[in-house]
């Protein structure tokens, strides 16, 4: 063989050795990159034994295919998997666990239900009791009648733990209403609420049982109205109390309330009730009353604002609201004329029955003003310091807090209604303007108490009685001996559970409108929210907004798109559609080493909205504070928001090379599909390069060769 040709063959030997060696990276790095990352399970619950709770320290381990993957300590309220000590189980999709309390396989309930198979999920959060020993199981066998069905915990036999209290909620079909449980009802809270409990102290079966709606046909003649309910028909549960109210035409007034009547409190009041024991037709019946004039009025100082100034006609014996508003620095303060019908003549709210005519006069005065100070020394805390104004006769607390090294003296000033002027913490009645200071004192410094001197004892001597010790010479320093350290052991915090859900309510008024700056922190800081003072919060059907729910979504929540990812929970913030003017502030924190994990970079972080509407997350305009691990936008709807990390900008796609076409990745190996392409590719293009080498090589093996033989002669 010539020396060209063996050349080639090294080169072609290295590039092949070279395409195997890349291969193998490839086909053990492939597998990698083909499944998603997987987060531990946490559990967390109550642990008893033998109906009674476990002691604290009590071993609470869980096992997969009999081998321990996990462990912790029961703390001191008998529970499990909380605070510093988390029952976090690494696995894979479909794993059973077994759960045990020292060494023995313990009962499984979730929301008081036995479970036999609890499977592992990827960061999976379950709220699970432990239970050993000699408590009993009973079961629970529930049924219904027609008209309707018992959604909680179902209809069937259901297995509990000896004194377990069950839930229980039976759903009634259109048109007809729940009507009570019966069978075993004996521990049963409230046999006639179709939201109720039972506690398992036995086998129990019970039937909830669903009745018909019966309705109420009401009418009038052509002289007023049935206004509650209305007229017409209106179907109510059997037994249900029904309010009903007959309004006249002017100067007419309800007679009586005619047809079938057997179950009207009072056939003649206007104002009354019916009891729904049965299908009724009624009618409302007017008579002539005739009418009577109110004329309303008002000094300076405010205004009558129901009804409004002026006289107005009623039909005589109605009964009218009367509304005063006092006008900036003044208070309502009595009506006067002909008050003898006026419900209270103190009270701006109030009514009237106008059973003639009458005229009454709203009368308003003056704010008065109490204006405090304090010396050095001090302050006054309530109401504070400086001018204050209120309504006259209005009792005021008064209280002064003095400085470090001072107490207070005494109120000093216009003083006279101070209920006491020696008291730091007094009222005084406002019928006046007043100006009263709080006076502070240096504190008397306490006079030290001398430390005992240390006396020798006595010890005894040779004779009777105590001998004083020889005074001992001074002597060189003793060796000291070795401090001996205990260490400190580490406290451990006391968590409360996890929870799923929290509240904050908002401080708006009628018109939604919040009063103060609101800012408050949810999920153990997890979550903040900011709420500007004037932010006018509605909810979907623009009522005020008095509450904000937000729960804590760590699976099952929407998938986002391929390439991108949902970091941590996602949180959803109710009512869904509320809204803000001008948008809240929201601020959510993430954990860096999840974000590490996932192979994203913080600064590219993220908050996305979900539309429910498009089934899309939306990113926001975002700002990642990477040193605090926090990322905020501005919000103005409710949904639910995630840390978001968006799927990369599409790169132009390079010319194909001809490749080894890459089998489909298989369900579930999410991203397999892509990366193998890639890798297929890669494989394919080398493939190529080690081809195009052995062509070369053996082309210049053969021109190195030996040189042909000349002709013979």
């Amino acid at each position: 063989m010539n020396k060209g040709l063996m050349e080639s063959n090294r080169v072609l030997a290295g590039a092949f050795g070279l395409l195997l060696a890349l291969a193998l990276i490839v086909g053990l790095t492939l597998p990698a990159f083909g499944q998603p990352p997987q987060w531990p399970h946490k559990f967390w619950g109550d642990v008893t034994i033998d109906g009674g709770p476990a002691a604290e320290g009590t071993r609470i381990s869980a096992q997969i295919d009999e081998v321990e993957v996990a462990f912790c300590l029961v703390d001191d309220l008998s529970r499990y998997g909380y605070g510093t000590d988390p029952l976090l189980v690494e696995g894979q999709p479909g794993d059973i666990i077994r759960f045990y309390i020292s060494t023995t396989l313990a009962t499984t309930l979730i929301d008081g239900i036995i479970v036999d198979d609890v499977a592992w999920e990827s960061g999976g959060r379950t709220e699970m009791e432990l239970a050993l020993g000699a408590a009993a199981q009973h079961v629970l066998t529930i049924d219904s009648t027609d008209c309707g069905n018992v959604t909680d915990p179902g209809e069937g036999d259901f297995p509990y733990l000896q004194g377990a209290v069950v839930g229980l909620f039976a759903d009634p079909d259109e048109g007809c209403c729940f009507d009570q449980w019966t069978g075993n009802v004996t521990t049963v809270a409230d046999v006639n609420a179709a939201n109720t409990t039972i506690t398992m102290n036995d086998d129990y079966a019970i039937t909830a049982n669903f009745v018909a709606k019966v309705t109420l046909t009401t009418a009038s003649d052509e002289n007023g109205t049935v206004t509650v309910p209305g007229e017409g028909d209106f179907d109510y549960c059997p037994g249900e109390i029904v309010p009903l109210l007959a309004v006249g035409n002017l100067g007419y007034a309800l007679d009586e309330w005619t047809g079938e009547v057997g179950t009207v409190a009072d056939v003649n009041a206007a104002n009354t009730t019916i009891t729904m024991d049965a299908s009724y037709a009624i009618t409302a019946t007017f008579i002539f009353v005739g009418t009577s004039d109110l004329t309303v009025q008002s000094t300076a100082g405010g205004n009558v604002t129901d009804p409004v100034e002026g006289t107005h006609t009623y039909t005589t014996g109605a009964v009218v609201d009367l509304l005063a508003e006092a006008d900036p620095g003044f208070c309502f303060d009595q009506w006067t004329g002909d008050v003898d019908t006026v419900a209270d003549v103190n009270d701006a709210s109030t009514t009237i029955i106008v059973d003639a005519d009458y005229t009454v006069t709203a009368n308003f005065i003056a704010e008065v003003i109490l204006t405090t100070s304090s010396t050095v020394g001090g302050t006054v805390t309530l109401p504070g310091e400086g001018d204050f104004p209120y309504c006259p006769g209005t009792l005021v607390a008064l209280l002064a807090e003095a400085d470090t090294g001072y107490q207070f003296d005494q109120w000093t000033g216009e003083v006279a209604t101070v209920d006491d002027v020696n008291a730091a913490s007094t009222t005084i009645t406002m019928d006046d303007d007043y100006a009263i200071q709080a006076t502070f004192e240096l504190a008397p410094t306490p006079t030290p108490t001398p430390t005992p001197t240390a006396t020798t004892p006595y010890v005894p001597g040779p004779g009777p009685g105590p001998v004083l010790p020889t005074p001992t010479p001074t002597a060189a320093a003793p060796t000291p001996t070795p401090a001996v350290t205990t260490p400190t052991p580490t406290p451990t915090a006391t968590v409360p559970p996890i929870p799923t859900e929290e509240t904050v309510a908002l401080p708006v008024d009628d018109e939604g409108v919040v009063q103060e700056d609101v800012e408050e922190s949810v999920f153990f800081g997890m979550v903040d929210i900011s709420i500007g003072d004037g932010t006018i919060a509605l909810t979907e059907d623009g009522e005020p907004l008095q509450e904000i729910t937000v729960e804590e979504i760590c699976f099952g929540f929407p998938a986002p798109p391929a390439g991108a990812y949902v970091v941590g929970c996602v949180y959803d913030f109710l009512p869904d559609g509320a809204t803000f003017d001008p948008p809240i502030t929201i601020t959510l924190h993430y954990d860096p080493g999840q974000v590490a994990a996932l192979g994203l970079a913080e600064e590219n972080l993220k908050i996305a909205l979900y539309n429910a509407a498009t089934g899309e997350w939306q990113v926001l305009d975002s700002i990642v504070d990477t040193e605090n691990n926090i990322i905020t936008a501005e919000v103005s709807e409710f949904t639910m928001f995630a840390v978001y990390s968006p799927a990369p900008a599409a790169t132009p796609t390079p010319t194909p090379v001809p490749v080894t076409p890459t089998p489909t990745a298989a369900p579930g190996e999410e991203g397999g599909a892509n990366v193998g392409a890639i890798v297929g590719g890669i494989i394919g293009g080398l493939i190529v390069i080690a081809l195009i080498v052995y062509f070369i090589m053996r082309r210049r093996g053969g021109e190195a060769g030996p040189p042909e033989e000349p002709p013979k002669a």
